[in-house]
């Protein structure tokens, strides 16, 4: 059994088996178990709300699967996140004109043009963003934050 001494949210330290009969924590520290298969390591861990997290591990890489299960974006968020991002709406314009000619272009253009909404996956999006130079993980995060607007 492993419990953690917490004073306010953090994570002081870690007693490792059962506390001696008669153990008080130390002053403003209040002793929680720690549920088995949850890992508690150096001092960023935190206990909030009954849950203990820490800033050292980081969030699991988002997959396709997961961008696939994204919200769409409506033309305007679509537009709006890229401006966010430092793309004007004029840039994405010229990476779509500097498209050689052909089906692809005029996709492209009307999928810009007219489209009632942008999926993260769609072949406009991934290309557009691969020309501007975002990695996936910087789409998603405009993605999310277009996803308020």
């Amino acid at each position: 059994m492993l419990t953690a001494l917490v004073k306010d949210t953090r994570v002081i330290s870690v007693i490792e088996g059962e506390p001696p009969e008669g153990w008080e924590a130390p002053d403003d520290c209040i002793p929680v178990p720690i549920p088995e298969g949850v890992e508690v390591t150096g001092d960023e861990t935190t206990y909030v709300d009954g849950v203990f997290s820490s800033k050292e591990t980081p969030p699991p890489p988002m997959t396709d699967e997961m961008r696939s299960e994204m919200l769409p974006l409506s033309p305007r968020q679509f537009r709006l996140g890229f401006l966010k991002a430092g793309h004007a709406p004029s840039q994405i314009e010229a990476v779509i004109e500097a498209t050689p000619d052909g089906p692809d272009k005029e996709a492209a253009r009307i999928e810009w043009e007219f489209a009632r909404e942008f999926e993260r996956l769609h072949p406009l999006v991934v290309s557009l963003s691969t020309s501007l130079g975002f990695t996936a993980e910087q789409v998603d995060e405009m993605w999310t934050t277009a996803l308020a607007l």
